[in-house]
């Protein structure tokens, strides 16, 4: 079993979020409704609040919300944790800048057809980074 967090109700639509005590408080309430601790909690398209920080902030708010899921292994509450991404050129731009984060256990981006080659170079140089191996290599 797996889940997400990153997203939160926010009267008419859902916001994103990184900030810490936010992730922590839905990694705690995820466990709680599920009745059970999740094998992998994936940090769910942090692009959505990277797109518009600057290099060295976007790279802090990553840093931090990617703290928050290692701590739950850590404590727990996940087996393993990981980044789950439909568009990698944020997180890819983060990690040039400084690139010394927790590493996640998975890294899941989108694939397929409809993904563009510079789409999946940004894919794979993230994974690179992270030095999460892409599944079949």
């Amino acid at each position: 079993m797996s889940t997400k967090v990153g997203y939160f109700p926010d009267r008419q639509r859902d916001r994103h979020s990184l900030r810490p005590g936010t992730l922590r408080e839905a990694i705690r309430r995820s466990v709680d409704e599920l009745g059970a601790r999740p094998a992998v909690v994936l940090l769910h398209n942090p692009e959505h609040t990277l797109t518009p920080l600057p290099p060295r902030q976007a790279y802090e708010a990553l840093a931090a919300a990617c703290e928050v899921l290692a701590e739950a292994v850590a404590e727990g509450q996940c087996d393993s944790w990981g980044i789950a991404s439909w568009r990698p050129a944020p997180l890819l731009s983060a990690l040039r800048a400084v690139s010394e984060l927790p590493r996640p256990d998975v890294l899941m981006m989108r694939a397929g057809l409809s993904l563009d080659a510079a789409t999946l170079h940004d894919a794979e140089q993230t994974a690179d980074l992270l030095g999460v191996a892409p599944a079949g290599r």
